[in-house]
Parts: structure tokens; C-alpha cells; sequence
């Protein structure tokens, strides 16, 4: 294979003295690992850069940016579905500086037409392939000539000299990654708001130990080209840097083959283990690694492997270009059971040419083998083989309208890209044997059998949170069992009028941080006692319909729920934040009008909702009786009242109060009227997208956090001024999940130099005193849980 050195491509003649603006797409959560090579190529040869995160600062005044600064160029990439975003950017970029060069590079400038790039979006140039030292090189050339770059490999560009109006030159060669020492940086990246990843409470930091795969797999297109792999001392001189420079859990290894040759890696463990402070790790591997190697791999600190399963049809991964089979995934898996270690088995469904019985045996296999993984519908993105597939097939119309749409689907679970389908929000290529209706029904009744068997916690106990004097039901459960992958301990505080409290869970041993296993409202005994008096109503029903808010909906789609049987519902009746829901489907079933139920046959209503909170604003009172006039039967899954009046808050001292909008926006609102009754002043924290959402609610400021997610580092020096001088009297937030989640929330708080906090759970659960006690507190804030009156629900019989 033909490579590339420094040395070839006359790194001595670059000459850069501008600086250019490097722009992240808002699409993406994950680290920028490309721009994190190419900033660090730049660093090494002087050029200067200005880093805009889009993703974490979604509302940054770009046109500001341009007018303040006399910019060389506007680099950004990434994948082809931030397609809408590169369009939007460089248009911007035009309408401020129509002469500044912009400059799109990663895996969409492969992927997808050059033609169409130059018509789609305002991008001068094209950079393709590995940017270290083509995008480094053009930069140079815009510097010195600011003409085309006619014999720059790697590059397309517009030109009016020719009838397509670009030319495209040819490719160049892949690094020579051993010829020289490609470290990336991470000082341009708040490292600390992407190591914590969600539903995970361990922090990763990634790295590369090569490049490019030498798979040939139906639904990927790698644009590294062949696998080549760092050298050694390249690897641990990275290693070592960021262990002593960051702070994080563990490694994680993102390369397709960890290393091409056994040799290797134990040579790797071998020096990983002489390190000073070596982190746990986890990587991605082949499946003929020898017990040898796993051993090694072991005893060096990995606690996990990724391995692509796919399916557990032989027939479909010979059609995948897999080259694995079923009883080598036995094997492989048996030998990391064998060596204790944790295995991450991703799979897909909607493969070429799949069957009812190939979704069937891969779900039975991934219950054979005891393993857990990512799991999702096979999407079909320019440039695979699948995708080629799907244009014989007809399925194409319209690439570009397919391409732009693909932005949605980078973050849908396997459940949301059914619903997006169906309610005609994206477009999905079923390129298997069934139509689209079977196809779903089939996905939706098999990952929920994966889910209900496969990931609930198994022999859990539930012992009961102790509780106010006269409630007549326990609130909440301390739950505890065993990690249904590799048997550890695992517990968790649930609460029953909360249903987003039995939210994943991470086994502490295993790491799974993928997985997701979780514990179900079946463990805790009064929601068995409840639904075992109801199920033979459940049972005598014909035809239902879900009843709940959407995600409560979704979760019980995803998970299911033990004896209930899902082939009698035909449809839900959504809530989306105390409103009636506007999607048109959740997952693959309908969403129908609560007034006309009787017209499709329904004869019971099931509803999912946890807790007061669930069913209000739009549902109460009124809702039961359009039901008992259609003669709808209501049952709820939970042993309490689901429908009735909000429980107000109580003990709340009159004064000037400080409330962050860090729930959902019934239960801010619900809050801020709670504040207000109480003779409070109030005031908002409210993240930038929300705001004025609560303007009529509130009798103070309102004060604009930058951003989508709440933490204390991203609070600029004059928002800390203005809530400082208004001389809060004390701060409420109000919580819905696990309290550990909203430490974020408390820094902030604290940073406004507040320290008389309450905390209010959004569903009216009572707060323990061991939950608020999970934060470290400074010595002089003072924290505690606010108080509720009972529940004047109208109770569901």
C-alpha cells in the first residue's frame, strides 16, 4: 500500500499566518477525534485556530465571530448527516464574508457526490480523506496564492473551467503513520463535558491505535482505507500525556482492530502494565483472539470488548460480508467468559434480505450467549453496499432529501427510527423480505423479548424507603439484585410515582455502560400485588390502547412488561410534556384521538402513567368521563391514582427565591406556581433554548444559560455578576431522575454564591435524606428536600 510522510508532502514549505475558525457540528455529543488530529497537526507547524463547539453552544453568534476577526478560512466536517448544518454555516459565512474560503472535509466529502456538495452547500473546497496534511497544505496554499491549488492532491475546488463547475483532483495517498509521530491535542475541547457520557457514570477518553479496517462489511463505508496501525511508543506517548493531564475512568480504545497481530497486543499489555497510573481500558476486537491474548488482555486492565455480532443468522452475515459465523461468535464469546471479562455485543436488525426467523435467532442467540450491546435498525447510508442495494430496489427517489434526513437518525434508537418512519419524518430503506408494517412489528415484539429477558436485573430484593407517619403507601424502594451479564451486585433507589426513576442502571462491576440493564416496576411488590388483581381485566380485553405520557409509553414498548400481552394493542393515546402529543405514531402503533377510541374497536384504555404527575393538564377529570361514555374500560399498570390535581409543595419560606429550569416544563411551571402562592419572588435560571418559555410565571429575572445542558464552568463572568447582585435568599431545583445526575445543577448554584438550596422531585416523590446526602456539599451550603401535602388524586379502580 501506497503511503504518505511529512517528507513527501514538503512540510518544510508550509507557511501559515492567518488564523482560521474550526467549527464543530451541533449534532454530534461525541469527542471530535479528526479534529483533534488535524488541530494537532496545525499546532505543530504554528497555525492558529479559533474552536467554535456548536454541539455544546448551539446559539454562538458565528456572524459576530467573523465581523471581530480577519479569518483566513472556516473549516468544519464531520459526517453526512450534519449535511444541513455544513449548508446553514457556510451560508451564514457568505452572507457576513461573501470572500472568506470554506472548507468541508471528513467522511461526507467521501460518502457523497462532489457534485452535489458544490450544489448543496457554499463550500470553496473539498478536502477528502485524512486532513493532517491535506487540509494543512491547502491552508498554505490559500495563504500564499489564493488560487486554486491545481496539483494540490486530495482537494476538489470550484472552477469555472469546467462544464461541472469543480474540479477534482486526484486522491492522495494514506499517512504513513509509522513515518511520523501523529499525537492529536485536546487543549482546544472542555474535555470534562464530553467524558461524561449519558446513562453511563463512568468518564471515558478515547484513542486510536491505527487507522482505515480491512472489513468489507454490506453497511459500512471506511474512508481510511486499509487498516494501519501506530506504533507503540506513538500509542503510549499519547496514553501517558492524557492520563496525566485528564481526568477520567477509563480508556476507550476506537479503533475497528485494537491491533492486527497477536504479537502486538501482548506487547501493548505488557507495557501498559509498567505504567504509573494505568486506567481500566476497553476496545474493539477480532473474533479469533486466542484465550492467550484475552488472558493478557485481562490482567492489563481491559474490562470489556466490543464485538460486532450483527446477527445470529449465518445466512445473513454471509450476505453482510461479515466473514464471521454464528459458531464462531460462540466460541469467541465462551473464551471471554472464560477470562471474566466483560463482552459488548452490538448487533442490527433490517439487514439485506432478512426474515422474521433471522430477527427470531438473533435475538435468541444475544439470549444464549447472556450478553448485551448496542442494538439498532441497519441504516443504509451512502457509500455502503446496503445503500447501492436500496437504489436497485427503487427505494431512492431522492438523495439529497435522503441524505438531509439522516441528520435525525445519527441519534434515534432502534424505536424512534420506526416512529420517524411511520409518522413520514425520515425516510427508512427496508431492504429485507418483509414489507415495512411486518418488519416493524417483528422488530418492536423481538427487542422488547431481548429486553424483558435478557436485560432486567435479576433475584431482586426491594426493601422499602422509610416514610412520613399515615402515608398509606410506601414512595420509594431500595432495590438491589444481580447484573443480569455478569452477576455483580447492583441497586438502585426507585420511586413509585416515577417511572423515569427506573431508568438504566450500569453494573459497577462489569462497566456495562452500554448495556442498560435495568430494574423493572414488577420487582417493587405493591405493583405486582396491583396488577395481579387487574389482570383478568387485561386479560378479557380484545383490542387497548396505551395510555401515558410518551416516553412513559416508549419505555414500556422498549422493556415491555412481564404477563402483559402487547398483541392486543392497537394504539396509544400520548401526552408529551402535560400536552397532547403531535407525533402521528410511537414506534409502530398509531396515535389515536382519545373522543373516538369506540371507532376502532377499543374496549380498554391501559394506562402507563407512575404518578400524579403523569396525566395532568390535558387529562383529568374530563378524560375519564369521554372514556366511561364511550364505554373504555381504564386500568392502570401502577397500585395508585394516575389522574387528578397537582400536589402543591409546602414549607416554603417567603422570600426572594432563585429557581433553575432543570426538569421538564410541567414540573417547572408547577414549581414556579407553588413559589409564587408561597408570597416568593421569583426568578428563573433557564437554559438559552427555553428561553421566555416562563416568562408569565415568573415576579423576577430571567437569566439565561448558554447552552442546552447546566454546568458551572460554562457560566460567563457577567451572567455570575447578575444573579450574584440580585442576593438570592435561596435556590430551588426540581429533579425527576436518579439525584446524582444533577450535581451539574448544584455547581451552578453554588458558583452564583448561593448556599440555602432546596431540591423539589418533579413527580411529588418525598425526598430521603440519604438521596440529597449523594452530594459532596462545601461546609457552608446547606441543602435540603422540600415537603409535600398528600395526593388528592382521583383514583383509577
Amino acid at each position: 500500500m501506497n503511503t504518505l510522510s511529512k517528507k513527501d508532502a514538503q512540510w518544510d514549505r508550509i507557511a501559515v499566518s492567518g488564523k482560521v475558525l474550526v467549527v464543530k457540528p451541533d449534532d454530534n455529543g461525541f469527542y471530535p477525534v479528526g479534529f483533534s488530529y488535524l488541530l494537532g497537526a496545525w499546532d505543530e507547524v504554528g497555525i492558529r485556530y479559533d474552536y467554535v463547539d456548536m454541539f455544546l453552544y448551539p446559539d454562538t453568534d458565528i456572524e459576530d465571530l467573523l465581523r471581530r476577526n480577519e479569518y483566513l478560512a472556516v473549516c468544519t466536517g464531520g459526517l453526512l448527516g450534519s449535511l444541513t448544518f455544513f449548508q446553514t454555516l457556510f451560508a451564514r459565512v457568505k452572507k457576513t464574508k461573501p470572500d472568506l474560503p470554506c472548507v468541508l472535509g471528513g467522511n461526507v466529502t467521501t460518502d457523497f457526490p462532489t457534485a452535489l456538495l458544490f450544489s448543496q452547500t457554499e463550500a470553496d473546497y473539498l478536502v477528502f480523506g485524512e486532513g493532517e496534511i491535506t487540509g494543512t497544505l491547502l491552508l498554505s496554499h490559500i495563504q500564499q496564492h489564493g488560487a486554486a491549488p491545481t496539483d494540490l492532491l486530495g482537494v476538489a475546488y470550484r472552477s469555472t473551467a469546467t462544464p461541472e463547475g469543480f474540479i477534482r483532483n486526484r486522491h492522495r495517498p494514506p499517512l504513513d503513520l509509522a513515518a511520523h509521530n501523529w499525537q492529536p491535542t485536546w487543549k482546544f475541547l472542555e474535555v470534562d463535558r464530553y467524558a461524561q457520557r449519558p446513562h453511563c457514570t463512568l468518564r471515558l477518553f478515547p484513542v486510536l491505535t491505527g487507522r482505515g479496517c480491512k472489513g468489507r462489511c454490506s453497511f459500512c463505508s471506511p474512508t481510511n482505507g486499509a487498516y494501519r496501525g501506530r506504533p507503540l511508543d506513538h500509542v503510549f506517548q499519547e496514553i501517558e500525556g492524557i492520563i496525566k493531564t485528564y481526568d477520567f475512568d477509563y480508556l476507550h480504545f476506537l479503533t475497528e482492530i485494537f491491533f492486527q497481530q497477536e504479537a502486538e497486543v501482548l506487547e501493548f499489555c505488557r507495557r501498559y502494565k509498567t505504567l504509573a497510573r494505568p486506567k481500566p481500558w476497553a476496545c474493539l476486537q477480532r473474533m479469533d483472539t486466542s484465550p492467550r491474548v484475552l488472558a493478557a488482555m485481562k490482567d492489563a486492565g481491559c474490562f470489556t470488548i466490543n464485538v460486532g455480532v450483527e446477527s445470529g443468522s449465518d445466512r445473513v452475515l454471509r450476505e453482510m460480508k461479515k466473514d464471521i459465523t454464528v459458531a464462531q461468535i460462540r466460541s469467541f464469546v465462551d473464551r471471554m467468559k472464560a477470562c471474566d471479562m466483560g463482552v459488548e455485543a452490538s448487533f442490527m436488525v433490517g439487514n439485506y434480505d432478512e426474515t422474521e426467523t433471522d430477527i427470531i435467532s438473533t435475538v435468541d442467540l444475544m439470549l444464549e450467549l447472556g450478553v448485551g450491546g448496542p442494538k439498532a435498525m441497519c441504516v443504509n447510508y451512502p457509500g455502503t453496499l446496503n445503500f447501492i442495494r436500496a437504489q436497485k430496489r427503487g427505494l431512492v427517489p431522492d438523495v439529497l432529501q435522503y441524505a438531509k434526513a439522516l441528520r435525525r437518525a445519527y441519534t434515534f434508537d432502534w424505536l424512534q427510527h420506526i416512529e420517524a418512519h411511520k409518522s413520514g419524518d425520515i425516510q427508512y430503506l427496508n431492504i429485507t423480505a418483509m414489507d415495512d408494517d411486518t418488519l416493524f412489528e417483528v422488530v418492536v415484539r423481538e427487542l422488547r423479548r431481548l429486553h424483558e429477558y435478557g436485560y432486567h436485573v435479576r433475584d431482586v430484593q426491594a426493601t422499602p424507603v422509610p416514610q412520613a407517619a399515615g402515608d398509606a403507601l410506601p414512595e420509594a424502594y431500595d432495590l438491589r439484585g444481580a447484573c443480569p451479564f455478569c452477576g455483580a451486585g447492583m441497586s438502585a433507589r426507585v420511586y413509585l410515582d416515577d417511572f423515569q426513576s427506573f431508568e438504566d442502571a450500569a453494573c459497577p462491576h462489569c462497566l456495562a455502560y452500554q448495556q442498560k440493564s435495568f430494574f423493572a416496576p414488577l420487582d417493587v411488590p405493591e405493583v405486582r400485588v396491583a396488577f395481579a388483581e387487574r389482570r383478568p381485566r387485561l386479560d378479557k380485553a380484545r383490542r387497548c390502547v396505551l395510555l401515558g405520557p410518551d416516553q412513559a409509553i416508549r419505555t414500556v414498548l422498549r422493556r415491555g412488561w412481564a404477563g402483559f400481552d402487547f398483541s392486543r394493542v392497537v394504539g396509544v393515546v400520548p401526552l408529551k410534556e402535560g400536552n397532547p402529543c403531535q407525533a402521528r405514531f410511537l414506534g409502530h402503533l398509531p396515535v389515536l384521538d382519545l373522543a373516538v377510541l369506540r371507532n376502532h374497536g377499543v374496549d380498554l384504555a391501559v394506562s402507563v402513567a407512575a404518578g400524579p404527575a403523569g396525566l395532568r393538564d390535558s387529562l383529568g377529570e374530563a378524560a375519564m368521563e369521554t372514556l366511561r361514555r364511550q364505554g373504555v374500560d381504564v386500568v392502570s399498570l401502577f397500585p395508585f391514582g394516575v389522574i387528578g390535581r397537582d400536589v402543591p409543595v409546602t414549607d416554603l419560606p417567603a422570600g426572594k427565591v432563585l429557581a433553575v429550569a432543570s426538569a421538564q416544563p410541567p414540573a417547572v411551571r408547577s414549581l414556579l406556581q407553588d413559589l409564587r402562592r408561597a408570597g416568593c419572588e421569583v426568578s428563573l435560571l433557564v437554559p438559552q433554548p427555553k428561553q421566555g418559555a416562563y416568562l408569565e410565571h415568573l415576579t423576577g429575572q430571567e437569566h439565561i444559560f448558554p447552552g442546552k445542558m447546566f454546568h458551572a464552568q460554562a457560566m460567563s463572568e457577567a451572567l455570575l455578576q447578575a444573579v450574584r447582585q440580585e442576593g438570592y435568599d435561596y435556590a430551588v431545583f426540581p429533579y425527576s431522575q436518579s439525584l446524582e445526575f444533577y450535581e451539574n445543577v448544584l455547581k451552578c448554584i453554588i458558583a452564583c454564591g448561593i448556599d440555602d438550596i432546596y431540591i423539589y422531585h418533579a413527580n411529588n416523590s418525598t425526598v430521603s435524606q440519604e438521596d440529597h446526602m449523594a452530594f459532596k456539599l462545601p461546609h457552608h451550603v446547606r441543602m435540603r428536600a422540600m415537603g409535600h401535602r398528600p395526593c388528592e388524586a382521583a383514583f383509577l379502580p
